[in-house]
């Protein structure tokens, strides 16, 4: 396991499970996500990381297999190896840093308004799903990674501590949510019943507030369990080797034994803080042994 990190540290942001604390008032004001490192993490090095050779492969070899690849289902350290660099959620944390995270997917520091109880949030414009969707990403992609996060057949098991507050969450069971509206293409609006915009904000480094696209998603996740991970697709730098079709299963990931990575032909560093990605073919390869 530790092995595995310390590999993985040199090439990702590794995201954490800790809600961190964050700002605000009845003005309208920027949320500053996180300023403490949860118990028992190693405080990083602040090294270059730069010099390593561009292209090529790396192999990680690791004693067990992922746990959740879907982002609206993972939580655990050693899945973030993977979502952290295939899926851009609303924010993440930089490499080497556990205390200053900057928005990825979305545009700037959430505003806080309504008395820590109206959260907004404007993303980013010409960021793209992978193949096989293929489209710009949307506000209302965020609006389904809030219902499917309720959603039992995706079955998130920690979303209620962090987002129970919405207006009409914790009824939701992966049907619309009222408090989570797109107000217009790219601005999503959060409504809370109390005042713990902080809380809800902190939890949106975590892989549950990548996008999905509903009208590809939803089919799979009318099973139960989700059949997602086996169709997922992408927003980061890398995704899950997939067919024509965009089945995963099987070809980008092989339960206990695999999962490959590929460039997202889609991915537009312009839109990225990892600008120091290349769009050369490469595979990052994770075995289980």
């Amino acid at each position: 396991m530790r092995s595995l990190r310390t590999i993985l540290l040199a090439v990702i942001a590794l995201s954490l499970t800790a809600a961190l604390g964050a700002c605000g008032s009845s003005k309208k004001t920027s949320a500053n996500v996180g300023s403490s490192v949860p118990a028992g993490v190693q405080t990083p090095q602040t090294e270059s990381l730069t010099g390593g050779k561009r292209g090529g492969t790396l192999n990680v070899v690791q004693s067990e297999d992922f746990e959740h690849l879907d982002p609206g289902q993972s939580y655990f350290q050693i899945d973030y190896g993977i979502t952290s660099v295939t899926q851009r959620s609303l924010y993440s944390y930089k490499p080497n840093s556990f205390s200053d995270p900057v928005p990825d997917l979305a545009e700037a520091p959430a505003q806080l308004s309504d008395g820590n109880k109206l959260i907004t949030i404007k993303i980013r414009k010409g960021v793209r799903f992978s193949p096989p969707v293929n489209r710009e990403v949307t506000a209302a992609d965020v609006v389904y990674a809030f219902e499917r996060v309720a959603n039992p057949n995706v079955a998130n098991p920690y979303y209620e501590g962090y987002l129970k507050p919405i207006e009409g969450m914790p009824t939701a069971k992966g049907g619309p949510i009222p408090g989570v509206k797109a107000t217009d293409k790219y601005t999503v609006q959060i409504k809370l019943t109390e005042p713990q915009a902080p809380i809800v904000v902190a939890s949106m480094v975590l892989p549950w507030s990548a996008p999905a696209p509903k009208e590809y998603a939803q089919k799979f996740d009318e099973k139960k369990p989700s059949e997602y991970t086996g169709r997922m697709v992408a927003t980061g730098p890398y995704m899950l080797k997939n067919d024509k079709s965009g089945k995963v299963l099987g070809i980008g990931y092989q339960a206990g034994k695999s999962a490959t990575l590929v460039r997202n032909p889609n991915w537009d560093a312009s839109t990225d803080y990892r600008r120091t990605s290349t769009r050369s073919t490469s595979r990052l390869g994770a075995t289980r042994t």
